[in-house]
């Protein structure tokens, strides 16, 4: 028999082992991904939600009325663009309450804010 001295390659073994290790990394990798990613859409909700607060306050002072609707914060110019007055997670258009001024997002977790 035979034996070759000169074999090259890896075993079933050690190719299942590297693959496994590196879909553990892959999975913590995009867990990270998504969690930093919801942490930054919730910043950014906050985000909006003060300078929504700061312009009606603004539009308050001015007219002694709150504003009939956030749309029309938009095409006053006050607020730059309609993705100003949605929760940048899910794109809902943030609850007003015309009489008090008060803005709330009501996406699940930035009802906090």
């Amino acid at each position: 028999m035979v034996r070759l001295e000169d074999e090259r390659g890896y075993s079933l073994i050690e190719l299942m082992a590297v693959i496994s290790i590196l879909a553990i990394l892959i999975v913590a990798a995009v867990a990270s991904y998504v969690l930093t990613s919801d942490r930054a859409k919730a910043t950014a909700c906050r985000a909006n939600l003060r300078v929504i607060r700061q312009v009606l306050v603004g539009y308050h002072t001015t007219h002694a009325r709150y504003p009939e609707d956030m749309n029309s914060l938009v095409s006053d110019g006050l607020l730059r663009a309609r993705t100003d007055i949605e929760c940048p997670k899910t794109r809902d258009i943030y609850s007003y309450n015309q009489e008090t001024g008060d803005v709330k997002c009501l996406t699940q977790g930035h009802e906090d804010f």
